[in-house]
């Protein structure tokens, strides 16, 4: 008995749904019927589905139908050309704000380099501090290597 119940609960669903079906199915068929427009003698501008008795009517043809598979292919190779787009934009982005860090970092390391030169040029008496804590006078060589090593550091990041 119970078995009956619900044999007769499902058939009245799909057949309430096949009515529903149906419905729908009108209900569409009738939004791509014809449009008429006219003027009344107000100047006033209408629209309907049915054509006025006795009065001059324009037909609006409903829009074309749409070939929504090939929309839907459209719309994807769109959003696809969209998404590379923005990771190239995003991509170039972070390669000039990486170029504009390491021109900065550079010019950083120009103006140390320059310093270091100009002191191991102007002082003659240059001191160093050895890992113990002790201080001591560096050599005309040593002097020479630190004015060296400053002409290159100026050469790679003075550009």
């Amino acid at each position: 008995m119970n078995r009956d119940r619900a044999e007769m609960s499902r058939m009245s669903r799909v057949f309430y749904n096949l009515i529903r079906l149906g419905l729908m199915c009108f209900v569409a068929g009738n939004a791509f019927a014809a449009m008429y427009k006219w003027v009344d003698e107000e100047g006033n501008t209408h629209y309907s589905e049915r054509p006025p008795p006795g009065i001059e009517t324009e037909t609006i043809k409903p829009p074309p139908k749409v070939d929504t598979e090939r929309a839907l292919k459209d719309l994807e190779e769109r959003k696809n050309k969209f998404n590379e787009s923005e990771e190239t934009r995003v991509k170039k982005a972070e390669d000039q704000e990486i170029r504009g860090e390491e021109v900065a970092m550079n010019k950083r390391n120009c103006e140390l380099a320059r310093d270091k030169l100009a002191k191991a040029n102007e002082q003659t008496r240059v001191y160093a501090q050895e890992k113990d804590g002790t201080r001591r006078r560096i050599t005309e060589e040593e002097r020479q290597e630190r004015i060296a090593a400053a002409q290159k550091d100026i050469a790679e990041f003075c550009k």
